[in-house]
C-alpha cells in the first residue's frame, strides 16, 4: 500500500487539528513537514518542484479547501517544507498505534554531545 501524506509516518513531523461536533471527532486540517531526499541527490529546484506537485495533487483531492506550504532555507539550502491542508470536517477514528508516545523535541537542557554538562 502506498503511504499517504494524510497519515503521519515514523520519520516526519506532523500536526492534526481535530474538533468535536455533536460528539463526533472531526479532522479539519493536517500539517506535515517534509525534508529533501536524505541521499543528497535532490537539488533545491527539484525539491521545490516536487513540493509544487504535491500541493497541486493535494488541492485536487475531494474535500480539500486549501493547501499552503512554506519552504525553510538554511544557508541557502532547502532544509524542509511545511505543508498545511485545510479540509472539510471529516470523521476520523483514533488509529491503533502501539508506538510509545512522547516524541523527540530535542536534547535535554544542558546536554551536549550526549554528555551532561557540569553545573
Amino acid at each position: 500500500m502506498q503511504p499517504s501524506i494524510a497519515l503521519p509516518g515514523n520519520d516526519e513531523y506532523s500536526f492534526d487539528h481535530f474538533v468535536f461536533k455533536n460528539g463526533v471527532r472531526l479532522r479539519v486540517s493536517f500539517t506535515r513537514t517534509i525534508q529533501p531526499r536524505k541521499d543528497g541527490m535532490e537539488t533545491n529546484a527539484e525539491f521545490e518542484r516536487r513540493m509544487d506537485g504535491l500541493a497541486e495533487a493535494l488541492s485536487a483531492m475531494d474535500g480539500v479547501l486549501d493547501v499552503q506550504y512554506a519552504i525553510e532555507r538554511r544557508a541557502g539550502h532547502i532544509a524542509q517544507c511545511v505543508i498545511e491542508v485545510q479540509q472539510e470536517p471529516r470523521p476520523v477514528a483514533v488509529l491503533e498505534d502501539n508506538r510509545p508516545a512522547g516524541g523527540h523535541f530535542g536534547a535535554p537542557r544542558g546536554a551536549r554531545g550526549g554528555q551532561r554538562m557540569a553545573a
